[in-house]
């Protein structure tokens, strides 16, 4: 399983990447930025790929990505670029901020941090921070639990809030900061809705759920591997999820125009 089994691209090595890589269509540019370009391809039921290429149109990046309908609100706080490739990155949000409007009001208050992965980190250089925006956060399942009721999950030893968040991306099971820092967090909310998508390019489905959780809704997809059947309402999902998410508040791109 991976980030792409799980927004049904079946991709299982780098050749199968690059191959499916090379069927972007040149219409999918969506962002030019001072050290690249960014291509985005909508491959249904949510699922995007992501290019990111260099001045020269080298390719720098292919990222999954997934678009969620639900809006969170948050405070976008640091940047923090990639070890690996200049045109990827994260922000350090706080998701739920408190209002600061008075002088010397703490910027960090609010329901939890956490870091979530841009596919166009780069095209965010002009945003001065930290503002309030709206992000379309999803979560894509790496470990799935799943149980029917609350005494499910007490009999299997969980001890988490049914409607929890841990920033493991940030923190480690010690407390202490984690190093490096990932987009990443540990979550349990109650299943609001949920259904079977299709990825039209990739031919594959995957599993979405709209979950309720710690002070926010979410929509989390997950590999069938994972999660075969779709959960049913009422029921209590977690598990460990990579986040990756994109500015829902409007921020046009100068030369493309597209939001």
């Amino acid at each position: 399983m991976s980030h792409f089994s799980a927004l049904g691209f079946p991709i299982r090595s780098s050749a199968e990447m690059l191959a499916v890589a090379r069927r972007v269509p040149a219409s999918a540019l969506y962002a030019q930025t001072d050290v690249g370009s960014y291509y985005r391809w909508e491959t249904g039921g949510g699922s995007e790929l992501w290019l990111a290429t260099g001045l020269d149109q080298s390719l720098k990046a292919v990222v999954p990505h997934f678009t969620a309908v639900v809006r969170t609100k948050v405070r976008l706080m640091e940047r923090v670029p990639s070890r690996d490739h200049e045109m990827d990155g994260a922000l350090r949000i706080v998701v739920a901020p408190a209002r600061a409007s008075q002088a010397g009001g703490d910027l960090e208050e609010g329901a939890f941090p956490l870091l979530v992965d841009m596919p166009d980190f780069r095209r965010l250089d002009a945003l001065a921070l930290p503002v309030d925006v709206d992000l379309s956060i999803g979560a894509v399942a790496e470990r799935v639990e799943h149980y029917a009721s609350e005494a499910d999950m007490r009999a299997a030893g969980v001890l988490a809030e049914t409607e929890s968040m841990i920033p493991s991306g940030l923190v480690g099971p010690d407390g202490a900061d984690r190093v490096p820092r990932r987009a990443e967090a540990i979550l349990y909310g109650t299943v609001l809705a949920s259904g079977t998508r299709l990825n039209a390019v990739g031919v594959g489905s995957f599993t979405w759920a709209r979950v309720r959780t710690q002070s926010v809704e979410l929509e989390v997809v997950a590999d069938p591997v994972l999660l075969p059947k779709p959960p049913v309402s009422g029921s209590i999902l977690g598990g460990t999820f990579w986040l990756t998410a994109r500015l829902a508040t409007a921020w046009p791109d100068p030369i493309t125009g597209r939001t």
